[in-house]
């Protein structure tokens, strides 16, 4: 979002590059083992699935994206 300020974007669109980049990070995640929180206790077993804090993260921006669309078509945003 900072960086779409820096570039004279809209805040939507600085939302969206930001809903987008928490899809990535999401899905970057599979590939790791998890070295913290209750997944550390699975170890190697932890790889090849999604870190659920970052599935949280993905879904509560994805979610608020999806209202904020809503609110610009009915021209309350």
């Amino acid at each position: 979002i900072r960086k779409s300020a820096e570039d004279n974007t809209s805040l939507m669109e600085g939302f969206e590059s930001c809903v987008r980049a928490a899809e990535q990070g999401l899905n970057s995640t599979v590939d790791m083992v998890a070295k913290r929180g209750r997944a550390s206790y699975l170890g190697l077993r932890s790889k090849g699935h999604r870190d659920v804090g970052a599935a949280s993260v993905y879904i509560i921006l994805k979610s608020a994206l999806s209202e904020l669309t809503k609110l610009k078509r009915q021209g309350n945003a």
